[in-house]
């Protein structure tokens, strides 16, 4: 057996691809009353731009992301399973171009242990969607940024596996994504 980063490279790799394929469905709250509300899809690998364009769109002052219990009252569901299918009529879902740009998206399921992968193009025909050039901005490397701040490419995997319980346990990652994507019975 392997010692060092080179074992880790076919994880990482991995977690690079499934980063890449993410997309994460934010509600985000305009602060101005009445309360405006938003749904965001941006991709994992990016930070939603909240200061600013969701800002602007909303036509607020000021803009943040929703609470988890304001999450939970408008879509039904828990931060970090949070889907674009079955929002509320009237929500906006504004789609960061970037996604629409990937051959394949993972999206949340309507709980965190639950995800869809699909094209992005089914996100165009949700009702009140949108797509939105820079809706999304690059995240500034951190201590847990995949791929960043990290000394090795091994410390790098270590780092990512440490957040994601499912890569400890391959099996079970794969598991919940095939239970997305296989139909019942």
């Amino acid at each position: 057996m392997r010692s060092g980063p080179r074992r880790h490279r076919p994880v990482l790799r991995r977690v690079r691809l499934l980063a890449d394929e993410s997309a994460n469905t934010i509600v985000v709250v305009g602060k101005a009353e009445p309360r405006r509300y938003a749904a965001c899809i941006v991709l994992a690998t990016y930070r939603l731009d909240v200061n600013r364009s969701v800002r602007d769109r909303l036509g607020t002052r000021k803009a943040s992301f929703a609470s988890a219990d304001e999450t939970r009252e408008i879509s039904g569901m828990e931060i970090g399973g949070v889907t674009p299918f079955g929002l509320p009529d009237g929500l906006p879902v504004w789609i960061d171009a970037a996604v629409m740009d990937r051959p394949r998206v993972i999206l949340g399921g309507g709980s965190r242990s639950w995800k869809v992968i699909s094209t992005p193009a089914i996100l165009a025909v949700l009702a009140g969607a949108a797509v939105v050039e820079g809706l999304r901005t690059r995240p500034s490397p951190g201590p847990n940024s995949v791929g960043a701040g990290a000394a090795t490419e091994g410390e790098r995997c270590r780092r990512a596996c440490s957040s994601r319980s499912w890569l400890r346990r391959p099996e079970r990652g794969l598991a919940s994504i095939s239970r997305a994507t296989s139909s019942p019975g």
